[in-house]
């Protein structure tokens, strides 16, 4: 058996370390690229309860990482462009930096039509667009009533 001297032992220890943080950002990583943020919004416009709703997921989110989507204040100068501030805050507690797309929704009742489109303002300056609402109508058919 070889006697393994603490030089090398550490060159083991921080050659596995490195390894270990390269696999598991592959591993948070899909095979075709970094992982995309993805929208849409649609309005449910006939009915008691006409509303719009906007629903997305996050990939720069994580483990603990909860997001929130909020009009933002000004509109901006574009009155049919609803603007949206994404929001992001952390659990308390001990989380593991791990990249992990993360749920955001938002609705806004009652919802007159007023809009055509929605962009999501990140908290790094940049934003998403969401070109067109869809109109549901009525919403989906079997879809449980409004008290």
């Amino acid at each position: 058996m070889n006697e393994t001297t603490r030089r090398n032992a550490l060159k083991l220890a921080a050659a596995g370390g490195v390894m270990a943080v390269a696999g598991g950002a592959a591993a948070a990583q899909p095979a075709g690229g970094p992982a995309q943020d993805m929208w849409r919004a649609w309005a449910v416009t006939k009915g008691k309860r006409p509303r719009l709703r906007v629903e997305g997921i996050y990939s720069g989110g994580g483990l603990g990482t909860v997001a929130t989507l909020k009009p933002a204040v000004p509109q901006g100068t574009i009155p049919e462009t609803l603007l949206l501030n994404l929001s992001l805050a952390t659990l308390p507690g001990m989380w593991p930096a791990v990249l992990t797309p993360i749920p955001v929704s938002y609705t806004k009742t009652p919802y007159q039509g007023e809009y055509t489109s929605v962009q999501v303002l990140y908290p790094d300056g940049s934003s998403r667009t969401i070109e067109q609402i869809t109109d549901a109508g009525a919403g989906p058919k079997g879809a449980a009533k409004p008290k």
